[in-house]
């Protein structure tokens, strides 16, 4: 009766093991496979969302940096654009009187850009003197079709005529001597030139020429 017991409780025991064994590797297969496809899932998952966010990012990038660019290069021509022509200055520009030559009752003002950059000599000179009601008119005649534009170490020159005739006569030793913009106003600075000899014989007839290239250009 023992030895039947035992036999039964044997069995039983066997099929137990048995079953445990069956199940066992399978469970652990399905769930190794199981892990790995939502590793393999999650991977992929990965992979794509990086992939997408590479190329949203990458043009976005190259825009920005092109508008940059782009800019940079509209601002640069913008600065080129606002350059403009230097206008002679008395600071920049050496005045003096000079012989005129000839019969002529005249002298020519000189003046030579002494700057290192070139410059535009507009319209005519203002010429005052103590105790002067206005400046030396202009020879209107005398206007160039275009201003004067100086390199550095060149001359214009103006005509100081003076003709024999014409009211409250008097002599000047000295001159004031202003320059103009290119609107004809005031360049701010003036310049004082001595006149040779015992002084110029200024009165109401006396008249200045515009500012031309070459001393002939200024007599005529």
């Amino acid at each position: 009766m023992q030895i039947r017991r035992t036999l039964a409780f044997a069995a039983v025991a066997g099929a137990t093991v048995f079953a445990t064994a069956a199940c066992g590797p399978d469970d652990t297969a399905a769930s190794s496979g199981a892990g790995k496809s939502a590793d393999s899932s999650a991977s992929k998952g990965s992979d794509a969302t990086g992939g997408d966010s590479g190329k949203t990012d990458a043009p976005a990038k190259k825009a920005e940096s092109g508008t940059t660019g782009g800019n940079g290069g509209t601002s640069g021509g913008q600065g080129g654009s606002k350059a403009a022509d230097a206008t002679c200055s008395t600071d920049g520009t050496k005045i003096e009187l000079v012989s005129a030559g000839g019969t002529l009752p005249a002298v020519v003002l000189k003046a030579t850009n002494t700057a290192g950059n070139s410059c535009t000599i507009y319209g005519f000179p203002t010429l005052g003197y103590s105790g002067a009601q206005a400046a030396i008119g202009a020879n209107e005649a005398s206007k160039p079709q275009a201003a004067v534009t100086l390199d550095p170490g060149k001359s214009a020159y103006a005509a100081l005529v003076l003709p024999k005739d014409g009211k409250n006569k008097h002599r000047e030793t000295s001159l004031t001597v202003g320059l103009r913009g290119k609107d004809m106003g005031p360049v701010n600075g003036q310049a004082t030139v001595k006149a040779p000899g015992v002084g110029l014989a200024i009165s109401d007839a006396t008249t200045v020429s515009y500012w031309q290239a070459d001393q002939a250009a200024a007599l005529q």
